[in-house]
């Protein structure tokens, strides 16, 4: 049997997942897996596609799921974590960490939004235990031994005060008083740690995030373009700044812009009422996709805003849950 430890992520966007010398991250979405009866020889980067099979429901996960299935499932409610909706993500996470281990004894440390923390303990009922499953016909065991969920904001906190073996690399800072931004797809969480201690008053979750521009945004191509783009189709549309319509490239930065400082504002405002100037704070991190978009204006705001050992700030958090769990459970 392997060990295997892992920072999980499982957001409503995307899923990310951290475990030593490798990271996966994907869509956080399921579908139907249809048969794929037709692959095209000439195609430079073929397909292969995986099917999840879960309590017999043949699943396709990710970007599988945005290209080929008809019906798809997101985890944007709140209410995924009662459903296998969130079992099926983690199998696939891990077993895209791990592909050639069949039989893999988990340890894992992952996060929720501040304001659904008080989910925490449903999630670990959901996560625990054994979970069989078949990729693509291949049988998979994977028994989750330990979860152990953290405010979604504090894996920020750990990235940056952590190294990859799990020990204590910036004493200053963990003593000190830390504030963390994380925006993400469905909530703007918010975290204050004083000393290594969690400050409830200095907390909390705004749902105006990324799912909000991408709302707007959305709208705005609908309506000039005519396009009705899924949630992720939206993203794609802001990372890269363009829809394609008749075969044509057109520039949508600027609709971008303006979903962006609608958001900002609030995000802006949440901040404003938990720290005020954050003057008494000894460093602000910013956390999560958003952050893509929002870094500057945060930094702008706050002068001493620092990143998180330097990862991806996408990654942020997946990367602070694994170096927590190495510390926990490596042992």
């Amino acid at each position: 049997m392997c060990k295997l430890v892992v920072g999980l992520d499982i957001g409503r966007g995307y899923t990310k997942a951290v475990t030593l010398g490798n990271q996966v991250t994907f869509p956080s979405v399921l579908g139907d897996a249809p048969v794929i009866t037709y692959t095209n020889e000439l195609a430079q980067d073929k397909p292969e596609y995986a099917t999840y099979t879960y309590n017999t429901h043949d699943w396709f996960v990710g970007h599988d799921a945005l290209k080929q299935s008809k019906q798809q499932i997101t985890t944007l409610s709140r209410d995924a974590i009662d459903t296998e909706i969130t079992e099926v993500l983690l199998c696939a996470a891990v077993s895209q960490l791990a592909r050639l281990d069949n039989d893999i004894d988990l340890h894992l440390v992952t996060g929720l939004p501040v304001a659904w923390y008080a989910d925490r303990y449903r999630l670990v009922d959901r996560l625990l235990g054994a979970k069989a499953f078949q990729v693509n016909g291949q049988w998979r065991t994977i028994h989750v031994r330990d979860v152990l969920p953290v405010p979604q904001p504090i894996g920020a906190f750990f990235c940056a005060i952590l190294d990859k073996d799990g020990q204590l690399t910036n004493d200053e800072l963990a003593k000190g008083r830390v504030a963390v931004i994380d925006v993400g797809m469905y909530t703007s969480d918010y975290a204050l740690s004083d000393g290594l201690s969690f400050i409830e008053k200095g907390s909390g979750s705004i749902t105006d995030a990324m799912s909000t521009v991408y709302t707007l945004v959305g709208r705005e191509i609908k309506q000039e373009f005519g396009l009705d783009l899924t949630l992720h189709g939206i993203d794609e549309a802001c990372r890269t700044g363009q829809v394609r319509v008749y075969g044509k490239s057109i520039n949508v930065a600027r609709l971008l812009n303006r979903s962006l400082v609608q958001v900002w504002e609030s995000v802006k405002a949440k901040a404003g009422e938990l720290w005020g100037d954050a003057r008494d704070i000894d460093a602000v991190i910013g956390a999560g996709g958003g952050m893509v978009y929002f870094g500057d204006w945060l930094g702008a705001m706050y002068p001493h805003v620092i990143r998180a050992n330097g990862t991806d700030v996408a990654m942020t958090n997946a990367d602070g849950f694994y170096k927590y769990a190495v510390r926990k459970f490596a042992a």
